[in-house]
């Protein structure tokens, strides 16, 4: 009986060992909660009163623009509206035109460059076989002649 006791206890000590734990670790992830929360709050201040702060100045800016507006007739302001808006279109397609133009001559200028590789690439290959046909008859006019004597291999590419 005492032995089964003994065991009683263990097991409780354990599951309250382990409740425990359980406890501690739901009291951090609160904590941490609770911490971005306040975080969150803070922003959340700082975020309204800038909103007050551009809305004050939209407001004041709104004012001048309509006392403005009052003093100067106000039709100059209306009239100068469709005016301005033509001549941004046609800086805006002036734009447009440019940008096309210059992409057109990137692409002719990515051809070229892409000519230009193809051809130094044969020309490179033109060269490595001239430069073997060379080495073949420096070997056949040695043999012919023995007084020549090689002098050298001349597969390095000396340009």
């Amino acid at each position: 009986m005492h032995r089964r006791q003994a065991e009683t206890g263990a097991w409780l000590s354990a599951v309250l060992t382990t409740a425990n734990l359980f406890s501690i670790f739901v009291l951090q992830k609160l904590a941490a909660v609770l911490a971005e929360k306040e975080q969150m709050k803070a922003s959340q201040g700082a975020l309204l009163r800038q909103v007050q702060g551009l809305n004050t100045e939209y407001e004041r800016l709104r004012s001048e623009s309509e006392s403005k507006g009052a003093a100067e007739g106000g039709a100059s302001a209306v009239g100068e509206g469709p005016t301005n808006v033509q001549g941004l279109r046609k800086e805006i397609q002036s734009l447009q035109e440019r940008a096309d133009e210059a992409e057109q001559a990137k692409i002719r200028a990515e051809q070229n460059a892409d000519a230009l590789k193809t051809q130094s690439k044969g020309l490179e290959n033109e060269y490595d076989r001239l430069l073997a046909e060379h080495d073949a008859l420096k070997r056949r006019l040695a043999r012919v002649d023995p007084s020549f004597q090689l002098q050298g291999s001349s597969g390095k590419k000396g340009y």
